[in-house]
């Protein structure tokens, strides 16, 4: 049987040139110091640190340049934990493999999906590793492939770290071959390479000149690299069942009170009014015991796309039937939204551990120094402007410029000369253009003058509106960048913008203020954790009010409970930075309006009055 004899003995599959078993220990042991919150290993605790520059960049990225990704696709949390693998510089491939595993189970934390087999699939950061490596390995198995192919054609005397049962022919040809192939490259080959290295090898021994032989060897090598390529390919599936298996799952069974529900709600269908009652008060319970609900879950989803479309649906029919009252209360939920519930929140601003961060550099690329960046879009749309209107321009004094000719054709002018001190024109009065034959003649070139002068008119007062409405656009976001960042940023925001500026030499009215008063952020609800909590329990009472009975005390002392605690621990704040990605937690000291926590307060408040006070509830 044939067999190909390697200087290195072959590994199993699964190993190749990596250590598998080593990848999944590191791997492990990487899970293990992340809960524990001792760590050991430099990427854990690197990606720890960063965890809050993360957080902070993404906040920054939706203050400074909106929630809107300018990319082929969305960005995923992969996709920002990426940067920290980009950031980190290994030398071992099982540690990078094991780092980009680590990764890619933090994603799947952060958007509360199980860490499977597609969720490593989809990880930028093991596909950048296989990426790399098959790189790596391709570079290196074509100069081995070459170096096979050419000694067994005589191509070169010096033969390959790998032997083949094979004749040696000499074509008398010469090949020039790498001979430093790293030895983890050889364990690579398949176990039945031989064959195909013969069929590759008569391939080349059809050419007829030495130019035939190197094409005949280069594209030879490249097609048997196909089949170290498709080894790879199997390795990098297995790697992903391996991590499927490896990581430990979470039980989520939060998911089957919603089988409860329907249960009760079937066995109980004559008290279903006090059946409901339950359910909400246990939703507006689940909400404030959750540490959830910046997840993006398709429970939390659907949870939330249900309330929203409940609570239009039902203010619409209230407005339809003229209960005012509800729709009183609805108006002043919706202003209070937009009110401020933390002001000027300190812990929020661009501090020196953001700007020595990695994320830092990535927020000035998305803020101002990319292409699909904000404010060179602003600057682009500003010099299309000024182009457009230097074109227009130069067409209407091109045409301006013709009509003194005009003139001199129709006899208008005897002369017409530029001078040092101005133009020299004659006109002559005897000429038969000032005649009432010529009215029309007349007629036509004033209204060719008219209808050039009311385009130019009409566009250019349109260009100046669309620049001054682009500039003060421009003048708005630098003075927000300037406002919220630390006097770094803002250094690196000027010397972008003078560098943008200095190559569009159409704009030449622009100045900034980059000293402005500086800032810290400030939170409406949505931008709280507790925020968020305080409107779906708003979202949870309303629909309990209207579907009353005695049992709305349930719901209401459940509301009442749970704005009361979130009062008073006000100063613990968790800050909702976008779906996916955890919340900012710290302990602040900025200024609490509390008019969310009063809101419900009131609201409960009065149903429990009227129920427990006047034994009847009156919407």
């Amino acid at each position: 049987m044939k067999k190909i004899v390697l200087i290195l003995t072959i590994i199993p599959l699964l190993a190749f040139s990596l250590d598998v078993e080593k990848v999944v220990s590191m791997y492990k042991q990487m899970l293990d110091e992340y809960r524990s919150g001792s760590y050991r290993d430099p990427f854990v605790e690197f990606v720890h640190e960063n965890l809050s520059q993360l957080q902070k960049y993404r906040f920054f990225r939706r203050l400074l340049a909106g929630s809107v990704e300018k990319t082929e696709f969305a960005k995923t949390a992969g996709d920002y934990l990426f940067v920290m693998y980009q950031n980190w510089k290994e030398e071992s491939w099982e540690k990078k493999l094991a780092n980009a595993l680590f990764l890619a189970f933090l994603q799947s934390e952060m958007s509360g999906s199980e860490p499977s087999r597609s969720t490593l699939k989809n990880s930028p950061s093991f596909n950048s590793f296989f990426g790399e490596y098959k790189m790596y390995v391709r570079s290196n198995a074509l100069n081995l492939l070459r170096w096979i192919l050419s000694y067994y054609t005589g191509g070169t005397s010096t033969p390959p770290p790998v032997e083949f049962n094979l004749e040696i022919k000499n074509l008398g040809f010469s090949f020039e071959v790498n001979q430093s192939v790293p030895q983890d490259v050889l364990t690579l080959l398949p176990e039945d390479f031989e064959e195909k290295v013969k069929i590759a090898i008569d391939a080349v021994l059809s050419s007829k000149d030495q130019s035939e032989y190197r094409r005949n060897v280069n594209r030879n090598a490249s097609l048997l690299w196909k089949e170290v390529e498709n080894k790879i390919s199997i390795i990098q599936n297995n790697i992903a069942d391996l991590f499927e298996k490896t990581t430990p799952k979470k039980v989520r069974l939060l998911w089957l009170r919603y089988l409860l529900y329907s249960f009760l709600l079937v066995a109980f269908r004559r008290k279903y009014r006090l059946i409901l009652q339950l359910i909400l008060s246990s939703e507006i319970l689940f909400v404030w015991g959750s540490n959830t609900v910046h997840l993006n879950t398709i429970e939390n989803i659907i949870f939330s796309s249900i309330l929203i479309f409940a609570f239009i649906f039902f203010n619409l029919l209230l407005i339809r039937k003229r209960k005012y009252g509800y729709t009183l209360l609805t108006a002043a939920f919706l202003i209070l939204l937009f009110v401020p519930s933390y002001i000027s929140v300190r812990e929020l601003g661009m501090d020196r551990e953001f700007e020595n961060s990695p994320y830092y550099d990535q927020l000035k690329s998305e803020v101002f120094e990319s292409n699909n960046s904000r404010v060179k879009e602003i600057l682009r749309e500003m010099s299309a402007l000024s182009l457009a209107s230097k074109e227009h321009t130069k067409q209407l004094v091109e045409h301006l410029s013709l009509v003194p000719e005009k003139f001199l054709k129709e006899g208008a002018l005897k002369e017409f000369e530029p001078t040092p001190n101005g133009i020299f024109l004659l006109i002559d009065e005897q000429s038969q253009f000032f005649s009432t034959s010529n009215f029309e003649r007349r007629l036509e070139i004033a209204r060719e003058m008219n209808t050039s002068l009311e385009d130019y008119l009409s566009e250019e007062k349109s260009r100046y509106r669309r620049y001054r409405n682009a500039l003060e656009s421009l003048e708005h976001l630098v003075k927000k960048i300037s406002t919220y960042t630390s006097n770094r940023f803002v250094e690196d925001l000027e010397e972008d913008l003078k560098a943008s500026l200095d190559r569009y030499s159409l704009i030449t009215d622009v100045t900034f203020s980059f000293t402005g008063e500086k800032k810290y952020p400030s939170l409406k609800p949505h931008q709280t954790i507790s925020g968020l909590k305080e409107i779906f329990w708003f979202f949870l009472l309303f629909f309990s009010a209207l579907l009353g009975g005695k049992y709305v005390l349930i719901p209401a002392g459940a509301t009442l409970f749970a704005a009361l605690s979130t009062a008073i621990n006000w100063k613990h704040l968790e800050v909702f930075v976008e779906s996916g990605i955890f919340p900012i937690s710290f302990e602040t000291s900025a200024a609490h309006t509390f008019h969310m926590e009063i809101l419900l307060i009131a609201f409960s408040a009065i149903i429990l009055y009227r129920n427990l006070v006047k034994r009847r509830v009156k919407p």
